[in-house]
């Protein structure tokens, strides 16, 4: 969920237009409002023109910290190291004249690394699965680079494959989600997607994500029947969508 937060009509007005192209976003003045619905979603961005002080201290989890929405702070001009609107007190930072360049691949990008973050808490609460392969996906979730395979999860882990394919296999809720390969494949993707920025090459992006282009095209073809290229940076949530309606929804995990 993309969620736009400001205390002043003004900015509210500002972020009305900001966000128009992103479906489903929603507008409030109430930092717990957007906690709220923050909590709610698989995945949550907040996007804020208000200085650090006006919704660092409101947004508290009730629960987990994953719970949390990653943060892209607006400002105004270029903050300067150590001012109430530094980089430090958000997840992203961005200069109001930049939004309409940089919004729609930032906000991609916080939300994968959101999601991730989510999915990495909601599956260590839940002990509806295998206390092996329970830490193995755990693990996975948190890992970066990500892993490639299911073997090489297996190596860092001092597990067998098939042990671990053998686990999926036998618990019904994973078995909704897919194969144990596309999991691994959908983590592979969103830490690519994670690491897209204005202007980043998808080669490049696959490269900070710990893998190769031609790995990542393998994956998105396969995943969504498309190539990263043809992810337009405005439409970065499209596979992040795909994969909470295919895995984190069959799931049914506790955010």
């Amino acid at each position: 969920m993309v969620i736009g937060l400001s205390c002043d009509p003004g900015g509210l007005q500002a972020l009305r237009h900001a966000l128009a192209g992103f479906d489903h976003a929603r507008l409030t003045s109430k930092p717990q409002e957007a906690l709220a619905w923050a909590e709610a979603s698989s995945w949550a961005v907040l996007i804020s023109d208000a200085g650090a002080n006006a919704w660092r201290g409101s947004l508290q989890p009730l629960g987990d910290a994953s719970a949390l929405p990653a943060v892209i702070l607006i400002v105004d001009g270029t903050p300067a190291r150590g001012s109430t609107d530094s980089p430090a007190d958000a997840d992203f930072v961005i200069p109001r004249s930049e939004v309409h360049i940089r919004l729609g691949t930032l906000v991609g990008s916080a939300a994968a690394q959101n999601c991730l973050g989510r999915l990495a808490g909601g599956l260590a609460r839940t002990r509806e699965i295998p206390a092996g392969l329970h830490s193995a996906l755990c693990v996975a979730c948190k890992q970066d680079p990500p892993f490639r395979s299911i073997k090489a999860l297996a190596v860092a882990l001092h597990s067998g494959r098939g042990a671990l394919w053998e686990q999926w296999h036998r618990t019904d809720a994973l078995r909704a989600c897919g194969r144990l390969e596309d999991f691994i494949d959908w983590l592979l993707l969103l830490r690519c997607i994670a690491q897209k920025e204005p202007g980043l090459s998808w080669a490049r992006a696959a490269a900070s994500g710990g893998v190769t282009a031609q790995m990542l095209r393998r994956v998105a073809r396969r995943l969504l029947n498309r190539r990263p290229s043809d992810l337009s940076p405005g439409n970065l949530l499209a596979p992040l969508e795909t994969f909470c309606e295919r895995v984190v929804h069959p799931l049914r995990l506790r955010f």
